[in-house]
């Protein structure tokens, strides 16, 4: 009978430090599913920002892209403003062949831009080269 109150004396105890390990790891449970929670809704506010962050990438890249194609028109009816205006004014006749955009002077000589050395001195004042020296020239003059 001793040895089977100790057996149940032992059981009881047992118990008891089951009971403790079971409180234990529901209360960490409880811990691990409000981090869980906690995680979840941070990742969703998270894909949401992503989401709103990607529309306003996507219309900034398309507004570039629009500004970049109104700069391009821009650029081209100008072109042609100039050109229309050098016929009539100058009685330079455009369509004839001998007007090719891809020409310049340098030393004196009509030839083509990629002809033209870009380590030369005279270059300086070739707008066709696209010279940083030329463009900053021509700001100083606009003042």
């Amino acid at each position: 009978m001793k040895e089977m109150s100790n057996v149940h004396s032992r059981c009881r105890l047992i118990k008891q430090s089951l009971d403790a390990k079971i409180e234990e790891l529901t209360g960490e449970q409880s811990q691990v599913q409000d981090e869980m929670e906690s995680i979840h809704r941070e990742l969703s506010s998270m894909t949401i920002s992503h989401h709103s962050e990607q529309t306003h990438r996507e219309k900034a890249e398309k507004e570039v892209e629009e500004a970049q194609q109104y700069v391009l028109e821009q650029h081209k009816l100008s072109f042609t403003k100039s050109l229309q205006q050098a016929e009539y004014f100058y009685k330079i006749r455009i369509n004839d062949g001998n007007f090719d955009v891809m020409k310049d002077f340098y030393k004196g000589k009509l030839i083509l831009v990629r002809d033209i050395p870009d380590d030369d001195e005279d270059n300086k004042n070739i707008p066709a080269k696209n010279n940083k020296n030329r463009e900053d020239n021509e700001l100083d003059d606009i003042d």
